[in-house]
């Protein structure tokens, strides 16, 4: 019966072993399993490797903290205590039973006959101080026995040195780190002493009781000292008893139970994220979702990473997911070389297209002061950016329509409406974004441009919007490849800002930022590049490409007017054919582009007030959006 007894309790123990490891882990693993469930949608639209990735490193920073939880409890439980500071418990009592008078003065050859000693320590070291109260290193001088006598405490040493202290001429007893300095009324000797490990408090009380004896203090002062040195002890010895012995065993129960549980939690959740895997949704082949903002964009190629981080472009090997393959690559460089003369697609082609800089030297610094009045008209550059894009702005009295004070900005980034209002708390709402951004440039030609053209650059108002300040931050210093607006219907003229910026400053583009771009813009091939005044909606004219095909017109009647005099004489006539080179004329109807800065120049030219449509009209006139400007 016992037998049987031993065998059910052992099978009980087992079954209660398993329900408990299975009761931990649905206690401890629910939240991984909730982890690793918003992993796997988190990464629906990636392919299956970066997927895994993303619910491994979940899983593997969740079982670190499981990890550091057990460890920490295991330490606090069956840590080594730290060993207790040394207490000499007889010095202790020797020096109380001085206290007391319950011990025979006793004779020394080393001290006067007229001298009473009291007690004595050995292996007491004399010291130099360096400094007092919190000295950390000083010089041991020497190493002996020090006396205590009734009228003076006399050290010494096994080298023949020694030192005297007077008790009637020590004006004080000041503890160091590790000594007891002795200074002296005097001044002529200003040394110390140190006690052995344990024997400090009892020397310290000695050395104090025997000054303030020799100096008639009285019994309740003395006894203060006495029983200071007492409760010193009693605390002391109090704390030993309690230290337990030595570090508890950590039982193979408990060990094998964690690792047991360890174990199953890696395995349990090593299944659960192949499933979560197995069960999202592929990515499209041949197109890559790419983080940017709340849209999403199509790339060609096989990964993001290019998209999700500002990566060197000397390390994204030759298949990034930024670059175009080899058929798109054709593709967009024919959209390119056809494109208009004046379009941003044409002026993308002039760019040099190499790979990324190092950062190395970048400081917001190297660019100039933040926002300085490079234009010389009394504001400062961000002041200059709101007045230009907000709408009904209002300016802080006294200076001269400068500093704006509350507007409203109809957000090229995001398609909504931002009201502005200046305070410590709400200016952060609307902010001025670089749209080329100041360390992109550095990286990709900005550090061969002189202090002034850098500076220029970071004021200049093509590369300036104020935008959505949470946007703005989201963008960071990331180009084309890694960030464009959510705003899709923004895109096109914002990748034509960033290619009229880097045209006008000589500033290269990689690769992927290349590619990136060129898709933008070939699904709006006519876009023009932004009007030098930076002003939303503001373009250049296509003065380029409406220039060049005039001339072409001209050679035309050339081949006709020369074949036509071989087959007669009668010149006459053919000459009348002559007029239709007047034709020529007919590009002339396109006016010059005409760009007015301000209302001012508006009126100045007698064009006042301008229409929509009119040569010269540009949101900027128009701050209402009625289609009048500079009313």
């Amino acid at each position: 019966m016992a037998k049987r007894s031993s065998g059910g309790g052992g099978f009980g123990a087992i079954v209660a072993v398993v329900i408990a490891v299975a009761v931990a882990y649905y206690v401890i693993a629910w939240p991984y399993q909730l982890g690793a469930w918003i992993a796997v949608e988190m990464g629906a639209g990636l392919p299956s490797i970066q997927r895994s990735v993303l619910a491994w490193i979940f899983e593997i920073l969740y079982l670190g903290v499981l990890a550091g939880v057990g460890v920490r409890w295991l330490w606090v439980r069956y840590r080594t205590p730290d060993a207790l500071p040394p207490f000499d418990h007889d010095a202790t009592a020797q020096v109380l039973s001085m206290m007391d008078g319950r011990t025979t003065p006793f004779s020394d050859p080393r001290v006067p006959g007229s001298e009473k000693v009291r007690g004595g320590f050995s292996d007491v070291r004399l010291v130099e101080p360096r400094g007092r109260v919190g000295a950390t290193t000083p010089t041991v001088v020497s190493t002996g026995t020090l006396l205590l006598t009734d009228k003076a405490a006399r050290f010494a040493g096994t080298d023949g040195r020694t030192c005297v202290w007077k008790w009637a001429s020590v004006n004080r007893i000041e503890t160091g780190a590790g000594f007891v300095n002795l200074p002296v009324s005097t001044r002529v000797k200003d040394c110390g002493v140190s006690f052995p490990a344990g024997m400090d408090a009892a020397g310290h009380a000695a050395l104090v009781w025997s000054t303030r004896s020799a100096q008639g203090a009285g019994p309740d002062e003395l006894g203060q000292i006495a029983q200071t040195l007492r409760t010193t002890a009693a605390t002391a010895q109090a704390r030993a008893h309690a230290q337990p012995a030595g570090p508890k065993p950590l039982p193979r129960r408990v060990l094998g139970t964690a690792v047991a549980a360890v174990a199953a939690t890696a395995l349990v959740s090593t299944g659960a994220v192949a499933v979560g895997i197995s069960a999202a949704p592929p990515a499209p082949t041949g197109v890559v979702g790419v983080n940017l903002g709340s849209d999403v964009a199509e790339d060609s190629g096989g990964s993001v990473d290019e998209a999700m981080v500002d990566t060197d472009e000397a390390a994204v090997p030759a298949t990034d997911a930024a670059t175009a393959e080899p058929v798109e690559a054709a593709e967009l460089d024919s959209a390119i070389t056809t494109a208009g003369q004046s379009t941003a697609l044409a002026a993308l082609g002039t760019l040099e297209v190499k790979g990324r800089a190092p950062k190395t030297g970048y400081d917001r610094e190297a660019f100039g002061p933040a926002w300085a009045d490079v234009d010389r008209n009394g504001c400062d550059t961000r002041n200059d950016i709101l007045a230009r894009d907000l709408e009904a702005e209002t300016f802080k009295p006294g200076t001269r329509d400068c500093v704006v004070m509350t507007g409203t900005l109809d957000d090229p980034y995001t398609a909504t409406t931002i009201a502005f209002q200046r305070g410590n708390a709400t200016s952060s709402a609307v902010q001025i974004d670089h749209v080329v951004a100041l360390s992109d440039a550095w990286q990709k030609g900005a550090q061969q441009l002189d202090a002034d053209t850098r500076q220029a650059f970071a004021n200049d108002p093509l590369n300036l919007l104020a935008v959505d300040g949470p946007t703005n931050q989201a963008k960071g210093d990331g180009d084309a490849a890694t960030w464009l607006p959510p705003n899709k219907a923004f895109r096109c003229e914002y990748v034509a800002r960033q290619v009229a910026v880097k045209a006008t400053y000589k500033l290269w583009v990689t690769q992927a930022e290349h590619d990136a771009i060129a898709r933008i813009l070939t699904t709006c091939p006519d876009q023009l590049l932004p009007a030098p005044d930076g002003a939303v909606g503001s373009y250049v004219q296509a003065e380029a490409s409406a220039e060049p095909p005039a001339p072409e017109p001209a050679p035309a009647p050339d081949p006709v007017v020369v074949p036509e005099p071989e087959p007669a004489p009668v010149v006459v006539p053919d000459p009348a054919p002559a007029p239709p080179p007047a034709p020529a004329p007919q590009p002339e109807p396109e006016p010059a582009p005409v760009f007015y800065k301000n209302c001012d120049a508006v009126r100045a030219a007698g064009a006042a007030p301008i229409y929509e449509g009119q040569p010269g009209y540009s949101r900027k006139l128009d701050r209402d959006g009625d289609g009048v400007g500079c009313e």
